[in-house]
């Protein structure tokens, strides 16, 4: 047993628990190595798809198979002074291809919507002004994803008599909350509404489009 392969797999394991490292990639960092050893072990001659180039760079693309099913590989992934990533789907024959759902929420770095989307490798969230922002997050990961988010300073004074802070939108374990800027003098929290984490979310988002 290779010792240091199983502990460096433990820590990515460790990351992936705790939200520190996306586990999709974590999948296809070992999958497509790992497959691509086992077509050099096996021998296997890999499919030219005809007519085909990659759009990324150029590159012959290749009918490959992995745990998620057919999907097709630029030439120059083991190039390593290119390293193309671009993988495509190639399960149109077996699972028709969806169109992008909307969820309702904004993308936290540029402001756009947020959509559901099927690659090859399953449902993922990715924002809609791909390729200019490349944001992208795991499917049922958003509670997650707002834990990590920076807090978000309001208007709304703070309840606590005689303090003269403002509350601020945060984001715990538990969901999103406000609570006082003045903290640690001024502990006061209470739950946010529906309609308020809208309206400061919205508000936010919008902020961020325009300085960008």
């Amino acid at each position: 047993m290779d010792v240091e392969f199983t502990a460096h797999v433990e820590e990515n394991l460790d990351k992936v628990e705790r939200a520190e490292h996306d586990w999709v990639a974590l999948l296809r960092e070992f999958y497509q190595g790992f497959a691509q050893q086992l077509e050099k072990t096996a021998g296997a001659s890999l499919k030219v798809i005809e007519g085909r180039k990659c759009p990324q760079c150029g590159g012959q693309l290749y009918e490959r198979f992995s745990v998620f099913g057919k999907f097709a590989g630029c030439e120059n992934y083991d190039n390593p002074e290119i390293r193309c990533d671009y993988t495509e789907d190639l399960l149109e024959d077996v699972l028709p291809r969806t169109e992008p759902e909307e969820i309702g929420e904004k993308c936290p770095e540029c402001g756009q919507k947020l959509l559901k989307r099927t690659g090859s490798h399953g449902e993922f969230i990715g924002c809609s002004g791909y390729p200019d922002c490349k944001y992208t997050r795991p499917v049922g990961s958003d509670r997650t994803e707002k834990a990590k988010r920076k807090a978000i300073a309001t208007d709304l004074p703070c309840e606590k008599e005689g303090c003269s802070g403002h509350l601020v939108l945060r984001y715990g374990r538990r969901g999103p909350f406000l609570g006082c800027s003045n903290f640690p003098k001024c502990r006061f929290t209470r739950n946010v509404t529906d309609d308020e984490l809208k309206q400061i979310e919205a508000s936010a988002a919008n902020s961020a489009g325009e300085s960008r």
